[in-house]
């Protein structure tokens, strides 16, 4: 049996199908949409590194690969990630 969770409006069975149309960096807004929480909570992510981000220009990008291992690590955890 395959646990379907709805996010970002659409049934996923799996990271792969979550991530798979996202572009290879992410802003904080579309991190916190995807995931349905607020941008503060991400930017709490970014700023104490539970969250890898990269600061250009005054931005802050998150790398897909980077949204990946921190969601593999909290599932494999059993909850949100701690920060």
């Amino acid at each position: 049996m395959v646990r379907m969770v709805t996010l970002w409006r659409r049934e996923v069975s799996n990271l792969d199908d979550l991530l798979a149309d996202l572009p290879e960096t992410l802003s904080i807004l579309e991190v916190a949409e995807l995931l349905r929480m607020s941008r503060e909570g991400v930017r709490k992510w970014t700023n104490r590194g539970t969250l890898p981000s990269l600061h250009v220009d005054g931005r802050v990008i998150i790398l897909k690969k980077d949204l990946r291992e921190l969601l593999e690590r909290s599932y494999r955890q059993g909850g949100p990630p701690a920060g």
